[in-house]
């Protein structure tokens, strides 16, 4: 019975996770990769139009759900740049992140070009390294000179800077790992008339 009880608890409380997880399938090899809900999405998508030579939609924002041909997110930053055929360029950008009341983005899959990823942790651990390397650099910069400064005879202690560099300097190659290693990874998804290939992509129905 207690047996019984654990599997039907998993199963309602993995239901909205399995609910909103989003699958990708490589074209050629058959691997997939899954988007889980909650992590950070980036989608280029191609805008056509009269005298539109080159045109794309990037938003950035947060994956909810992908069901039935739409993938869902809680955008935060969309970047439309436009290029016409006169040679003028335009670039919008609106930033959706505080707004009251937003209603989540839907967005069709067969129109997503291009689609980068990072887990929900990747995105608290990407954040960590950013601020570890912004304060690495401005203590080797900033700090380090001044607290090796003698303020009562106006000498510098050499010893004590590189000690205080080397503290710093170090913060900020951990940073900059932390960050690097969780960069978002990018999927080209087939659309329309595009061939298999290595690094092709395809949604996978649920």
């Amino acid at each position: 019975m207690a047996r019984l009880f654990c599997i039907v608890f998993t199963l309602i409380c993995g239901a909205p996770l399995l609910q909103g997880q989003v699958v990708i399938r490589n074209s050629l090899t058959g691997a997939t990769k899954t988007l889980k809900q909650g992590g950070y999405v980036t989608l280029s998508i191609p805008v056509s139009g009269p005298e539109v030579d080159c045109g794309y939609r990037k938003v950035k924002g947060k994956l909810l759900e992908g069901s039935k041909g739409l993938l869902q997110m809680e955008p935060k930053e969309e970047i439309k740049t436009i290029t016409f055929s006169s040679g003028l360029r335009k670039e919008d950008k609106a930033i959706y992140e505080g707004i009251n009341n937003l209603p989540p983005m839907s967005v069709a899959m067969t129109e997503i070009e291009y689609l980068s990823y990072r887990s929900n942790n990747g995105e608290n651990y990407h954040n960590i390294g950013l601020t570890i390397t912004t304060l690495g650099v401005l203590a080797a910069l900033v700090a380090a000179p001044l607290a090796s400064l003698n303020y009562s005879d106006g000498t510098f202690n050499s010893g004590r800077y590189f000690r205080w560099a080397g503290i710093s300097l170090g913060a900020t190659g951990l940073g900059v790992a932390m960050t690097l290693g969780t960069k978002k990874r990018g999927f080209q998804l087939q659309r329309s008339g595009m061939e298999t290939g290595r690094k092709i992509w395809v949604f996978q129905e649920k």
